[in-house]
């Protein structure tokens, strides 16, 4: 049968303190590294420089340690797994789109885009029908 006698007590305290400062160590390293690697954001469908036809601009994308997203100075709500989808209407000729993030200790990062937007002829014409302008 065993016996625990109090030398054995002591060093069994002194194993529990230990693995209970390697736990506390641990989560302390995961957590600073997660604050350390920083926020991280990510649009799907949009580059720098491309050209776009389409009336509406479809944005979705993804964030990882992000609590507040504004796209051109509106805030996008995040799903709880850090996607977002949002659309835009960008105006004939060139735009810029700017992507804000912060995370919850107040940092922010900006990201931003620049376009050419050249609608389709026959959207302008469809826009235009009974405005009074001719179409040939």
């Amino acid at each position: 049968m065993w016996t625990i006698t109090k030398h054995h007590k002591i060093g069994l305290g002194a194993l529990a303190l230990g693995l209970l400062f390697v736990i506390v160590i641990a989560y302390a390293y995961f957590r600073g590294t997660l604050a350390i690697r920083g926020m991280s954001v990510s649009l799907s469908n949009i580059k720098n420089g491309m050209t776009y036809s389409e009336p509406t601009l479809p944005l979705s994308g993804t964030t990882e340690r992000v609590n507040t997203l504004y796209i051109n100075g509106r805030q996008v709500l995040l799903s709880p797994d850090g996607s977002f989808a949002d659309v835009i209407a960008p105006l004939s000729g060139y735009n810029v789109l700017s992507v804000s993030a912060s995370n919850r200790w107040g940092k922010t990062k900006v990201l931003t885009y620049r376009f050419m937007y050249t609608p389709h002829i026959e959207s302008v014409l469809e826009n235009t029908e009974g405005s009074g302008v001719l179409k040939s």
